[in-house]
Formats: C-alpha cells, structure tokens, sequence
C-alpha cells in the first residue's frame, strides 16, 4: 500500500479518458460534500474488467532511476530517469519483472527533493572529506550549509552550495569531483560512481550514500554544533615536531583557534583513530542571526 498525504489542493486533470479499476473496493471521502459532474450522463452499471497491463512496461512508468539498498547498496535502475528508489534486492527484482511491490519501496527523490545526481554529489562530498570517517557528522554540515550558508542565509538551489567548495587551488564541484584532483579521496569516489556498481567495491562507499539517505529520512540526528563548516588537520605529532619540541598537534591548535573564535559551545571535534586526522566541525553563523533564525522557527 502506498499512502500520500498532502496539506494543499491537489488537481488531477486528463486530456483523455480517466479509468479507475479495483480488485477490490473504492472507498471516496470528504470532510465536506462530494461534486460530481459532467456535460453527459452519469451511468452507473456491472463492474468492468481492467485492461490487460504489461507489467514491466507499467514498471518503467513508475519507476524512472536508481535503486539504493538502505545501506546505500546500488542495486540497480530502470527507466531512464535521475530519480532515487530505496527497497531491498528481493523486491527489486520483483520490480525488475514487472511485479508490483511499489509498497515496499520508498520513493525517495519524491519525498525528499534529491535526485540521484545531487545524492552522489553530497557522498562525494563526504567521502572526500574522510573517506567515510564521521560521515553522519559530514551528512548533517552539509544540509546545514544547504540551509544556512556560512552567515545564516542558506542556498536556494542544490548546485549553489558547492561554490563554497575551494582551497584555493580548486573550486566548485566541477573540479572537486572531476577525479583529476590528486586529491585520492575525492578521486576514488568520483571515478567509482561513473559505473554505480563500483561504489560498492569502494570501501565505504556504501557508507557515505546511507549517511546521506539516514540524515535525509531522520535515521539519524545531527550530533554536530548546527555545524556549517570543517576542518580536518593530523592529529598526531609528526618527527619533525617533535624534533622542534612541539606539544601540541596541528588539530590541538586548529581546535584552540576555532573555540577561540566561536566559542566552545559552537564547535564539535572529532579524533579519526583510522586516519589519524581530526575532523572538527564548526557553527559559523553569527550569534545575532542565530536568534533571529531561532525566533522564526518558534512563529
């Protein structure tokens, strides 16, 4: 069963014929009256057959996109749209055969406004950034730089995100996930998601697209500051710092400097035992619209 709910009007218009059949019943309700109407007659009799459906053809007109297991597995696409579907293997390949299991599938792209191109691109995004380390804090930043931007004021459009992307020898996805930076991160997934089925080679490449789908869908919660941006530095001493009689990690200063000038309560770090690099993520929005944010939200 597949339930939509909707809080404005919906309008529903055919040029031709408008066919409804069930196996079963048809149940129509209203908390007001119920119009009917039409220039002809009304013509009530036996209930009709429902015309013969190819059903693999009628697969192909619901689903247009990729499949995604909710572990951010590919399965696979049908149809030729850019559309994301998240189900299991079994039911997709019933799909697959034209059978009809359109209930145990989540229509993601419809309930979530991001389509398969924008999903990789967030994933590329994270896994660039860590290779999959602390990726749900990474999912969380970036839909808060979605929202918000760097002072609060966000970004209308998908791709007008990534023109915060630069450091200072790239800019902007284009180039950040061209997989010519030399950048490895970057680069694997970037190359890997030219043919989907090498994500799942990838190690956790998996992991980076169900931290996407998970921030996406509330599986998880963001555990970040409100963070709207990061910095990743080694946090370990290296033998030349210690050589110079370093105490302190370049992530320790990093950190001391971020706290420093945002404040404690604004900034999250996170120790990469894997990497060896911290990752630390940070609120940059000003305190005074923070609070005009926040009493908007209350209104």
């Amino acid at each position: 069963m597949r339930v939509r709910y909707s809080e404005s009007e919906i309008i529903k218009t055919s040029v031709g014929n408008h066919d409804v059949f069930s196996g079963q019943n048809i149940t129509a309700s209203a908390g007001g009256h119920i119009h009917e109407s039409c220039d002809g007659e009304i013509i009530y009799g036996e209930p009709e057959d429902a015309p013969i459906v190819d059903m693999e053809k009628f697969a192909m007109k619901i689903f247009n996109g990729y499949f995604y297991t909710i572990d951010g597995l590919y399965l696979g696409k049908i149809g030729v749209g850019n559309n994301v579907y998240i189900t299991n293997e079994a039911f997709f390949l019933e799909v697959q055969k034209g059978k009809n299991a359109d209930d145990k599938i989540l229509f993601f792209t419809d309930d979530y406004n991001l389509d398969n191109s924008q999903l990789l691109d967030r994933a590329n995004w994270i896994f660039g950034e860590g290779r999959g380390e602390f990726a749900d804090d990474y999912a969380h930043t970036i839909q808060n730089i979605k929202n918000w931007g760097p002072w609060g004021q966000g970004y209308k459009n998908e791709s007008d995100m990534y023109k915060s992307m630069t450091d200072g020898k790239y800019s902007g996805k284009n180039d950040f996930f061209s997989g010519n930076t030399g950048y490895s991160t970057y680069d694997d997934f970037a190359k890997a998601r030219k043919d989907l089925l090498n994500l799942n080679k990838l190690k956790k490449g998996n992991l980076v697209i169900k931290a996407v789908l998970d921030q996406q869908t509330g599986v998880t919660q963001d555990q970040t500051p409100n963070a709207t941006q990061w910095l990743g530095y080694p946090n370990k001493l290296s033998k030349n710092e210690i050589k110079n009689g370093e105490k302190k990690t370049q992530a320790d200063k990093s950190y001391d400097r971020t706290v420093k000038k945002y404040g404690k309560d604004k900034v999250l770090r996170r120790d990469g035992s894997e990497s060896g690099r911290s990752h630390i993520f940070y609120d940059t929005r000003p305190t005074d619209r923070v609070k005009q944010l926040e009493n908007k939200k209350k209104k």
